[in-house]
């Protein structure tokens, strides 16, 4: 019962371990029930992945342009509904194009190339819109990951080697007894997370992920690893072809490892979309309280997609070469302020 009904269990049902790719979502997944967000408010929601993982999925058939939004965590985005997730929410606001959204909690830029390349046959997307996150860069280099175990994600991944080849790696955070039991490691995570709570922030102040605990030799490790990024990024403007477009943006300011992905960008020549991570930090700092996130106080509640997919619409739409909606983009703290049925602040 306690394996059962361990957090890292319960987890585990949307995700399923995987030969190649480490593990990859559940396939045909169906989840319904009820969310809480950080404010603890309840949301009703219905959690859909198809046989191929994907949580929206156009016609292959179709004559529209192709949006591929490819993603970790907060693409997969568990316990938000179909509806109000942000790929949906883009699809509606760009019915000229066609979406497909594939998303895998923990996933780093090589994974996601693995999910590229086995779908761009088939997609054929006009414009790649990959979701990255502060500690993608962590989890692309090896030597990074396992001097970082309190970043690393349980389960063993894939590296690409300097060489080329792959490998196949459990990180120090996998180790001993963690290995073997999913309830152990949900205890030690737990232990942590009280041990380190002083590294909590709170609304408006930029993100803390425990440097006290960086490897002496954090910068060199983590120059490698963004220069390990932007190859990987440069790997996949290949796989997508010279005719089609890679846009990237990622979700929360945490320097240095954002300053990292932002770099990484850089030397790839990856258009970067930076600013919903501080959009969001802004208005939670103006109300004081955590009004875009999940109950981990991390990824994005119903409210934080509807933000996600507004601030994505006008550069989706310029590198389609569509004409502009017609409306200004509104910053996060204009949206969080307009009032819902009822009366209530969003």
């Amino acid at each position: 019962m306690r394996l059962k009904f361990s957090k890292a269990a319960i987890a585990e049902a949307r995700r399923v371990i995987d030969p190649e790719l480490g593990w990859k979502p559940t396939p045909s997944l169906v989840r319904e029930g009820i969310a809480l967000d950080a404010l603890r408010r309840p949301t009703q929601f219905r959690m859909t992945q198809n046989a191929d993982g994907f949580r929206l999925a156009s016609d292959t058939a179709t004559t529209k342009p192709r949006v591929f939004v490819l993603g970790d965590s907060y693409t997969q985005a568990d316990d938000i509904d179909d509806s109000k997730f942000y790929p949906t929410l883009l699809a509606d606001r760009i019915p000229e194009a066609s979406f497909w959204a594939f998303g895998c909690s923990g996933y780093g830029t090589f994974q996601q190339w693995m999910i590229l390349e086995k779908h761009v046959g088939t997609i054929r997307p006009s414009l790649l819109l990959l979701q990255m996150s502060s500690n993608d860069v962590v989890n692309n280099l090896l030597e990074l990951e396992d001097a970082m175990p309190f970043l690393a994600t349980p389960g063993p991944r894939p590296y690409l080697l300097d060489d080329g080849t792959t490998k196949f790696h459990f990180s120090t955070r996998d180790k001993g007894m963690r290995r073997y039991s999913r309830a152990w490691g949900s205890l030690l995570d737990r232990f942590d997370s009280i041990v380190h709570k002083a590294e909590n922030w709170i609304p408006g102040q930029v993100r803390q992920y425990g440097q006290n605990r960086n490897p002496d030799n954090f910068e060199e490790l983590l120059d490698t690893a963004t220069r390990k990024t932007a190859e990987l990024l440069n790997r996949m403007k290949a796989t997508i072809g010279p005719d089609a477009r890679l846009i990237a943006f990622y979700d929360e300011d945490v320097p240095p490892l954002s300053d990292a992905v932002k770099k990484a960008c850089e030397l790839a020549g990856v258009e970067l979309i930076d600013t919903i991570g501080p959009a969001m930090m802004a208005e939670e700092g103006r109300q004081k309280q955590f009004v875009y996130r999940t109950i981990d106080k991390w990824h994005w509640n119903d409210a934080g997609h509807a933000v996600v997919a507004e601030i994505l619409e006008s550069p989706v739409r310029s590198a389609l070469g569509f004409e502009s909606s017609g409306s200004k983009p509104r910053d996060a703290a204009k949206i969080a302020r307009e009032p819902k049925p009822g009366g209530t602040a969003r």
